[in-house]
């Protein structure tokens, strides 16, 4: 299962079947759905995950870490 930014909407592909994860099967198993993504915020919460939008840098922003320049346009 995976989620995109800034939808967050929740995506979920059957792997045996489409490994190239083309075919989106969420809405065919939504009890699923709602499994795994209170699976994903307890763990999310469990092990102090931070949210995007809290550490999204600002368009144009320099980052610098280890020694690295990354920039964002």
């Amino acid at each position: 299962m995976v989620s995109s930014y800034p939808s967050a909407k929740w995506e979920l592909y059957d792997l045996d079947t489409d490994r190239g994860e083309t075919r989106n099967v969420a809405a065919n198993y939504p009890e699923v759905v709602r499994e795994l993504s209170a699976l994903y915020f307890e763990w999310a919460g469990r092990t102090g995950v931070v949210d995007y939008n809290t550490i999204r840098p600002e368009r144009g922003e320099v980052r610098v870490s280890a020694g690295r320049k990354a920039a964002s346009f």
